[in-house]
């Protein structure tokens, strides 16, 4: 590629060494899979939030995507890289994880507080969580299913960080 690398080309050797879709970036980001495709070919540019939503989906950072340096210059209202605590587990299936990413940027971004966001991460990832999805019996769960759970268990914790007045 002529020139120096650019976000896209950046995002593009992401995805290519992590496996990560164009869909679950999209995902992530909360834009249409076509945006992401657009990043990709350098025919747009990834708004810093978008950034911040799928650098962790890629395994790197935000400065890394934007200049291709760990240490790059940040705009004055840009979100550190997260705590480690809101990290998502790595044994979930690989799109219950993307949505999990999602679901607790959208408890962040509503007002809840650290101490919410982690007690939300580890109701959605507890042993006893996963017996209950199975319904009480130890079986294998589909990726599918695990994710269909989660997303139930999910909406019970908006409903009650609503009712403590947050914008979930």
């Amino acid at each position: 590629m002529p020139g120096s690398p650019t976000p896209g080309d950046r995002i593009r050797e992401r995805q290519d060494a992590t496996a990560v879709t164009n869909r679950e970036l999209a995902a992530a980001a909360d834009v249409s899979e076509s945006t992401v495709s657009q990043w990709r070919r350098n025919r747009q540019q990834p708004k810093d939030r978008h950034l911040r939503a799928i650098a962790p989906l890629l395994g790197t950072t935000v400065g890394w995507l934007r200049y291709g340096t760990a240490d790059a210059p940040t705009a004055p209202d840009t979100v550190r890289e997260r705590p480690a605590e809101y990290s998502v587990p790595t044994g979930l299936p690989q799109r219950a994880r993307v949505w999990m990413h999602s679901f607790l940027l959208e408890l962040a971004t509503g007002g809840a507080s650290e101490e919410e966001i982690d007690a939300a991460r580890r109701l959605l990832t507890s042993e006893e969580a996963y017996a209950m999805y199975a319904g009480g019996v130890e079986r294998e769960m589909s990726g599918e299913e695990v994710l269909t759970e989660m997303q139930g268990v999910a909406e019970g914790i908006r409903v009650v960080l609503r009712r403590r007045g947050r914008k979930v």
